[in-house]
């Protein structure tokens, strides 16, 4: 089974972006539902982008804390971000990179 049999590719196909989600979620899949807050609804979403381009965990987290800082937490999330810049820095170039 490829990707496209999955569906990872197909956010936000079940709403519009720029309305609500659906109060009855039961019948919607994982990746056409949010749970909790909005900080993460954009264009491209954080998840479809990680899942799409195979990344990592430490990879995964820059995107998503980069991707929701104007709208949840600011100047922490950029820290978050920088620190897992840090581990993959550490672990695929040493110490002393």
């Amino acid at each position: 089974m490829d990707d496209s049999d999955r569906g990872i590719y197909k956010l936000g196909t079940t709403s519009d972006r720029n309305t609500p989600f659906p109060k009855d979620t039961k019948e919607l899949g994982a990746m056409d539902k949010q749970e909790g807050g909005d900080h993460y609804r954009q264009a491209i979403e954080p998840i479809e982008y990680i899942l799409a381009n195979g990344m990592e965990y430490c990879e995964g987290n820059v995107i998503k804390y980069v991707s929701r800082h104007d709208r949840k937490n600011g100047k922490e999330d950029i820290l978050k971000a920088i620190h897992y810049l840090e581990f993959i820095l550490e672990d695929q170039y040493g110490k002393e990179s």
